[in-house]
């Protein structure tokens, strides 16, 4: 069955509402800052909430300007270490196996980038 749409989200798995919830950064009232951290939100006035909404709606986006630049800054500055990780491995002629450790931080850094530039 369809779930029906209201305000509140019931989790049906709930092993995962069980992760969810204990998550401290995932809570009500909280704002997330550079997906791991969260902070106390301080609710704008109603009509300004209708008006966040109505633009994030339109441009299918659910995260504010702010943490848009801080997911850009952070996946330039893991960018850079990416590159200086790929310098150093080829300077010291790493093996294959070991340039493999490249891809957390390339796919950290593009994920990152991709968030910000799309809002999501």
């Amino acid at each position: 069955t369809p779930l029906a749409a209201s305000n509140d989200f019931e989790n049906p798995n709930p092993i995962l509402k069980q992760a969810l919830d204990a998550v401290p950064t995932i809570q009500e009232g909280r704002t997330m800052v550079l997906v791991a951290a969260s902070e106390e939100a301080a609710p704008p006035p109603a009509d300004e909430q209708r008006r966040r909404r109505a633009q994030a709606a339109e441009k299918l986006q659910n995260i504010d300007g702010a943490e848009r630049q801080r997911r850009l800054q952070a996946g330039r500055v893991l960018a850079v270490v990416t590159l200086a990780q790929s310098a150093y491995l080829c300077a010291s002629h790493a093996g294959p196996i070991t340039r493999l450790s490249l891809l957390p931080f390339l796919f950290l850094s593009l994920g990152l980038y991709e968030s910000a530039r799309e809002g999501l």
